[in-house]
Parts: C-alpha cells; sequence; structure tokens
C-alpha cells in the first residue's frame, strides 16, 4: 500500500500484526491478544480456546472479514425487481 492509499485508509479497521487493511471477504482468525488477524497472519501461532484460554488441537477457527455492523439491505420492491 502507497503512503497515498494509507491516508485514505487511516480510519480502516487493519490486521494488527502485518498493518494491512482489512477487505471484505478476507479469511480472519481471532487472537486471544491481539483480536482479529488475517489467518495467514496467525498461521504459525499456537491455538487456544477463547474462552478459557488454553492450547487446544486442531486448526483455528476462521471467518470472513465484513465491516461491523453490516450495512442492512432491504430486499427490493416490485419497483426495482424485473418481474
Amino acid at each position: 500500500m502507497t503512503p497515498d492509499q494509507t491516508a485514505i485508509h487511516d480510519d480502516a479497521d487493519r490486521c494488527p500484526i502485518c498493518g494491512e487493511v482489512f477487505i471484505r471477504g478476507a479469511l480472519c482468525a481471532m487472537d486471544v491478544t491481539e483480536g482479529i488477524c488475517h489467518a495467514e497472519c496467525l498461521e504459525d501461532a499456537p491455538v487456544v480456546d477463547p474462552e478459557t484460554g488454553e492450547p487446544k488441537d486442531g486448526p483455528a477457527d476462521t471467518f470472513l472479514w465484513s465491516p461491523w455492523p453490516a450495512p442492512l439491505r432491504s430486499p427490493p420492491t416490485s419497483e426495482q425487481t424485473d418481474d
């Protein structure tokens, strides 16, 4: 990201590990101390139970990032459809 692009996104949510701006649909995971991170950035981190902080086996739970709150969209009206 260029300095000009960084200035545009100063208020954007960023990964605390790599500093890149999250984009809608990015594969993310929750880190107990850092919060939401790119799943790739946490690839070598130990996996822990988020409720207990205890180590657990298996891959970390992942999700697709989207801004919160997600924009609400009303269903299209009959005038907006091609029916």
